[in-house]
């Protein structure tokens, strides 16, 4: 069996499914134990391991050709399955299973792959810690004594440790961006309205949106071309044209040093390699975000 399983991504799980080289044994193996041994996480509400040997045979028979062959995929648990419930990670809701599946799910499934478990998440998705008093708090892979971040936090704790490659989130003000950032993980949120939206329990309208999170940037290109209706392949893009703006007000203030530096670091590998790297001010942003974002997620929350 090939090693180390669980340092793939999606990109290259799905070539060695294709190729022949993983078999659906070995790899529901490799998944198998790796959430055995990340149990202290807590990333994961719901998941049958009996039935991911033959989920994962029966995807990639039934589409060996398909984008996502054969390949599991992990769903937060505000994302409606005919699998395995729905909670929204609150008491209510926790033994519920939905009739039908959400459009990206029917998305995915269409492509070759499967929903293989849901994901823990901060409760209805209304917190940025993903510390849940219903279900528990979910742990962060670097050091479990830190919050995994949220309200994806289970999403991003399980494809940062290895259990699954990718996973989907959803994001009203941060929620696929800041569980990614604080797991070590790639995190998305597509522009609002480009993925279908039916069978997500809701926050507000206005800002909801799936995203995914993965292990790599590949994997987010390889999702969002399954999720949203302009199908293609990513390019490659010569950073000689291209310019990029660096907003440094908020997003710099109180930033730790290490954080800083990383950024800094990552910020000379775009320059170095062609990328017009321009400092820009957002303030007249930052004042409607200020007057308009929350306030509409509040007004929007209980009508949704």
């Amino acid at each position: 069996m090939p090693q180390n399983l669980s340092s793939l991504d999606g990109v290259s799980t799905i070539e060695a499914f294709k190729s022949g080289a993983v078999s659906p044994a070995e790899y529901a193996q490799s998944v198998l134990e790796q959430a055995a041994q990340n149990s202290h996480l807590n990333a994961l509400q719901s998941f049958r391991a009996i039935a991911l040997e033959p989920a994962v045979s029966k995807a990639l028979s039934a589409n060996p050709q398909g984008a996502l062959a054969g390949l599991p995929v992990l769903a937060k648990d505000n994302i409606n399955t005919n699998t395995y419930p729905t909670s929204g990670g609150t008491k209510s809701l926790l033994h519920q299973t939905p009739k039908f599946n959400a459009g990206v799910v029917n998305r995915i499934e269409g492509a070759g792959g499967f929903i293989a478990a849901k994901a823990a998440m901060h409760e209805l998705a209304f917190g940025i810690t993903s510390n849940n008093a219903v279900t528990g708090p979910v742990r962060n892979p670097v050091d479990p004594n830190m919050i995994a971040g949220g309200s994806s936090g289970g999403t991003a704790a399980a494809v940062a440790a290895g259990i699954f490659p990718i996973g989907l989130g959803t994001d009203t003000g941060g929620s696929c961006r800041i569980p990614a950032a604080l797991c070590g993980v790639a995190g998305f949120r597509p522009t609002t309205g480009r993925y279908d939206s039916d069978g997500v329990l809701p926050i507000s309208h206005t800002r909801d949106t799936v995203g995914t999170l993965a292990r790599s940037v590949r994997d987010i290109a390889l999702m969002d071309n399954v999720l949203s209706s302009e199908h293609g392949s990513a390019e490659v893009v010569d950073l000689s044209q291209v310019t990029l703006g660096v907003p440094k007000d908020r997003f710099f203030d109180d930033l730790e040093s290490a954080v800083a530096a990383a950024i800094e670091k990552q910020l000379s590998v775009l320059g170095k390699a062609g990328a017009k790297l321009v400092d820009v001010s957002f303030e007249a942003v930052w004042e409607h975000n200020d007057a308009f974002g929350f306030p509409v997620v509040l007004y929007e929350v209980m009508r949704d």
